[in-house]
This record gives C-alpha cells, structure tokens and sequence, in this order.
C-alpha cells in the first residue's frame, strides 16, 4: 500500500509512460484501457482520485465503488497481472491505486482492442501491430538464438571464442574458467545446448565462413554497397556481400565506413595542427552497425544486414524491425534494454562491444548532436528497420515529403549553407521575396526550418532534431 506521500510525490511529476491519473471513477472506462497497455508494455500505475494537474483529492470509496472498478478490469482479456489498493486522503475519501505488471500473455485487449502506452497516452493498436506483441510474446517462450545449432563445435573459431573469453575476463564481465578447451569457454558463455551441442547464438557468434556457407546460414551476411545518387535505384558502385560470423561481418562493417566516410581537414586558429574531421561521427556509424548485428531477427534466414552509402547519407539496416512496444520516438528517451537476442547480446557485453541498459543507441544519437549534424532518423519498413545518417549540408529525405520544387529548393539552400537570412535566400536564388517567403513558411510550419534572431540579424536555420514539436505534429497529421 502507498502512502498519501509517496502518492504525491508520484502525482507532482505528472503523467508518463508509467503513471496515469484520473479524478475519479467516472473515468473508469479509460483507465481500463490504459491499464491494458501498461499490461502490454512494462507496467504501471492509475491512481484514481488525482487531477491530471497532480492535485490528490481523492473521493469516496465504498465496496460498490470497489466493485465495479473490478467490473471494469474484468473487461481486459487474457487477465493482467494487477493489484487494487486504496490510500485515505481524510476521513471521507480515499485514492484508488491500480498497480499493474508487465503481463506474460500480450496482447491484453479491452473489448477486443489492444492498447499501449505511448508518453503519457494510450493509444489504440492496429491488428498488425497487435499480432507483432502476440509474436514477441511468443519469442520470449522460445528464441531461435536458443535453438540447437546445425554446426559442430569444430565449426567454430576456436580464436575468436578464446578472444572473446580472454577480453570479458580483463574486463572483470567473466571469472577465468582455468581451461582453454573451447567446449568449456562455449559452456561458459553460455552458447552451448543438450550433450554440448552448439546453439544458433554460438553459430551467429563463432561460426567460420565456410561451416556458415555449407549449412546454408544466409542469415549471417553482410551487405554493403555505394549508391552514386541519392535514391536506391541509383547506379551501385564497390558493391559486397559477405557470410560470416558476427565479429567478422562488423569489421568489415568498420572496413567499408572507414573507406567511403569523406575527411574534411580543418587548421585551426593560432595551431599548426590539422584536424581531420569525419562528415559522420564514425563511432556513431559503429554502434548502429552493433545494434543492427545484435538485435536483428535470425529467424528470417533470406535477410542481411545492410550498410549503404549515399550522396546525402549513409544507411544501416537491420532485418526484424522493433519489438516489445518498443517507437522511433521511444528511442530517443531513456529506455529499457530488451534485446531481441539476449543470449547474443549478453556475449558482446561481456566482449565489451555493447553496453547492457539501452544508452547506446541514446549515446549514438548525442555524438550526433554533438557534431551538430540531423539526428539519425529511423524507418520502420515491413519487417525492417532502417537508420539514416544524414551528411552535413543536406536536409533528411523525409523532410522532402509533400514539397513542391520551390520549396525543396529553398530547403536545400537552407541546410547547404547552415541557414540563411531573406535576403540571402533572394540573392542566392534569384526568386522573388514573395515567393521565398511563402516556401519559408510552409518550410517553418512544417518544423524542419525554424527563425533564429530577430529583425536584420534574423536567420532561417536547419532543424536538426527531428523529434521537435512541429516535426512531429507534422508527422502525425
């Protein structure tokens, strides 16, 4: 039970993905939808009795009340995993506080609809993704990294499995097995099955190149390529493929960024020192290759990750897409770890490739930011998702979408040249001021262009953060 404290203290930070408030049981319908999406995320609380300000007030709360709120919750189908409890505010009125845990049987659903949590709303799923959730649900039960594997333990690189061992135990993530007989390091790693047979994870993780091809694990391949345009259907230049195992595929991930990324050099004021400046942060590039190896679906044996570089941007894709209610916009936030192959990623960790809490992909996005570049946008694509990184000068594809050509062309000039003033823009485009200013506002009212400055100083600049206010209303219209 929670105190009258401790409830406002909870009330005073407002609503989330976790916290839900209503005034009373005259809201009882949506709280019973909201309910089921936190059964189908990672749980929550609804405190009944609590103004959406944060204000307790409470109300009465009779064992008819109590009835028909369990009424009301009856309607949620599989049934969640939750607790009703009642805080006294004062002698007449009390908070009702539903506690809810992340549920086993998703998807739950209220008359049949499935719900889940997006910030502080709930939000109505559609079947497709409603069948997503009833397949990560059932993921969890069996995992193809699990699955025993069709190579043998000779098929595997001996190496690279005592590399692994020998890196988590200087970083203090295993103790020393005393032995380098490599079934025992598997075992230790966890990557072996019944009578010592190697799992799909140690195939994923150890396999050779040749044991890989011969047992048909297309699965583990790389694709790369240079598009010379900026669309997929452009001509492709220095264009691979590779089988192997999941260490190899990501240094010749690395291989091919580090060849194609171009290097402005840059001499410094009052230094005779070059700096050799990346257009896209490399780290940056790494661990979106990381995450697309990590956490890619194995199940879909005719899927490769894919590293593509364009005149405008490089794109890593990951076959599988996002689970467990996890959006682009969540991402952004902090955010729990769930990967869709732990035993896999429990291994990098221990290599120390990745970091265990879900802050790579936030850490990613801040490198970024840093170099003052657009934030890597993400696309959900049917059973793929696609990271972009957009190269300095140019404007994200997506924010193209919908524009006539005297806007993309402003748009373009915008981010070419870090932003411009009016008069600027007129000089450089040579189009009248009338016609500049109506392709600056529809551009502003979009969000991917904001004003900075005011008067003769004002200038028309980048948005490079497309998770902004506007962007995203644009997004959802």
């Amino acid at each position: 039970m929670y105190t009258i404290e401790e409830l406002e203290a909870l009330a005073a930070g407002g609503e989330s993905e976790t916290l839900e408030l209503k005034a009373s049981t005259a809201e009882m319908d949506r709280a019973t939808r909201t309910v089921a999406g936190m059964a189908n995320q990672g749980g929550g609380l609804v405190l009944i009795g609590v103004r959406p300000d944060g204000t307790v007030v409470g109300q009465e709360v009779s064992e008819r009340t109590l009835e028909k709120v369990a009424a009301q919750l009856a309607r949620i189908s599989p049934r969640p995993i939750f607790s009703v409890t009642t805080t006294p505010v004062d002698a007449d009125r009390s908070v009702i506080v539903i506690r809810v845990d992340a549920g086993p049987l998703r998807p739950y659903r209220c008359q049949g609809v499935a719900y889940l949590r997006a910030g502080a709303s709930t939000l109505e799923l559609s079947e497709d993704q409603a069948r997503k959730l009833l397949l990560d649900t059932e993921h969890q039960g069996q995992r193809w990294e699990d699955l025993p594997s069709a190579l043998l333990i000779d098929e595997l690189d001996a190496a690279e499995v005592r590399r692994t061992v020998q890196e988590a135990i200087r970083l203090g993530r295993i103790n020393d097995p005393s032995s380098v007989e490599v079934v025992d390091l598997l075992r230790g790693l966890g990557v072996l099955g019944d009578g010592d047979r190697p799992t799909n994870a140690a195939a994923v993780l150890f396999g050779t190149t040749d044991a890989l091809e011969q047992h048909r694990m297309y699965q583990c391949q790389l694709k790369t390529a240079r598009f010379l345009g900026t669309k997929n259907t452009a001509p492709m230049a220095d264009e691979h493929q590779w089988i192997g195992n999941i260490f190899d595929l990501y240094r010749r991930a690395d291989r091919f960024i580090v060849d194609h990324l171009r290097i402005a050099a840059v001499l410094p004021k009052d230094s005779w020192i070059r700096v050799d400046t990346p257009e896209i942060p490399p780290n940056a590039l790494r661990e979106a290759v990381l995450n697309a190896l990590v956490h890619r679906d194995y199940s879909m044996w005719s899927a490769s990750v894919t590293v593509a570089y364009f005149d405008d941007r490089m794109e890593i894709g990951s076959p599988g897409g996002l689970h467990f209610g996890l959006t682009p916009e969540r991402l952004y936030q902090p955010h729990r770890s769930q990967p869709w192959n732990p035993q896999i990623a429990r291994v990098l960790h221990q290599r120390g490739f990745i970091e265990t809490w879900g802050t790579g992909f936030n850490k990613m996005v801040e490198e970024v930011r840093d170099a003052n570049l657009v934030v890597p946008l993400l696309a959900e694509i049917p059973n793929h998702l696609v990271v972009s990184f957009t190269k300095p000068g140019w404007p994200p594809q997506v924010y193209r979408e919908g524009l006539d050509q005297d806007e993309v062309e402003v748009l373009d000039a915008v981010f070419a040249h870090g932003g411009l003033s009016i008069a600027e823009a007129e000089q450089r485009s040579g189009k009248p001021r009338r016609s500049l200013q109506r392709s600056l506002r529809v551009l502003a009212d979009r969000g991917v262009i904001e004003l900075s400055g005011r008067t003769h100083g004002a200038r028309w600049m980048p948005v490079l953060d497309p998770f902004g206010a506007n962007w995203r209303k644009h997004r959802e219209s």
